[in-house]
């Protein structure tokens, strides 16, 4: 008498309920696409002689074994693989082979931001439909002005026009924005902007005025049609909408 045989097969999971990571930058891909999070561990790099990672970017800022993200139980988390040019979550810098649990809406940025991905918990459908609780048109004595920022894509949004910005480019424009017109102390920004940094004994973070100096440069070279940001010398600044 033949045995029988257990023909039961593992459920299969639809695609669309593992996490995705949207493509903001990083060539070769388009801006929009997305990768999905559907196996135990992802290699992020540069294709090398001897270096084939499961995710290649052409960016030469990009070490071949850049970062890894991992899957497991239902939780996603990543890590730097001592990368030349880092990795961030959210703009604070990780710590190389020390893994980073993500959550939905993580903003990943690799290799001087030339590698930009979105982290989603949500399936497919429903983030498509998705509006981020960040994006706000700002208001002005009670009065609603013509942009709008969305702190998940890090994008300023005026006349019809998008600006992608780099992590601290969008904190500082933030802060701005949010007292448009008026004057916004240096030290604010500095919190605002660095909290990552050690804090001197005054309680504002370390930093350079070089570093202020060349994210004010960026800023009105990517926003000079649309905004201007005054600098009060020494003490702070104002932006300006042009209309």
């Amino acid at each position: 008498m033949s045995e029988k045989t257990d023909t039961k097969k593992e459920p299969v999971v639809p695609m669309d309920t593992y996490p995705k990571l949207f493509v903001e930058c990083g060539e070769p891909f388009t801006q929009g696409a997305y990768i999905y999070v559907d196996q135990f561990e992802i290699l992020f790099g540069r294709v090398g002689t001897n270096s084939k990672p499961d995710i290649a970017f052409s960016n030469a800022f990009v070490s071949r074994r850049h970062f890894a993200i991992q899957y497991c139980s239902g939780q996603a988390s990543i890590v730097d693989l001592n990368s030349k040019h880092g990795t961030k979550v959210n703009g604070r810098p990780l710590t190389p082979h020390l893994p980073f649990t993500l959550k939905h809406g993580d903003i990943i940025s690799a290799a001087n931001e030339t590698v930009v991905l979105h982290f989603s918990s949500l399936d497919l459908d429903q983030t498509l439909d998705f509006q981020p609780i960040s994006h706000e048109m700002i208001q002005c004595n009670g009065t609603s002005l013509p942009f709008t920022m969305d702190e998940i894509k890090q994008t300023v949004t005026y006349k019809k026009q998008t600006c992608t910005l780099s992590d601290k480019e969008f904190l500082f424009f933030y802060k701005l924005a949010h007292s448009l017109n008026e004057f916004v102390l240096k030290t604010d920004i500095k919190k605002e902007v660095w909290p990552e940094r050690e804090l001197l004994e005054d309680g504002v973070p370390d930093v350079h005025a070089e570093e202020l100096n060349a994210l004010v440069y960026r800023m009105r070279r990517k926003l000079h049609n649309d905004f201007t940001i005054e600098v009060i010398r020494g003490k702070g600044y104002i932006l300006h909408l042009n209309e």
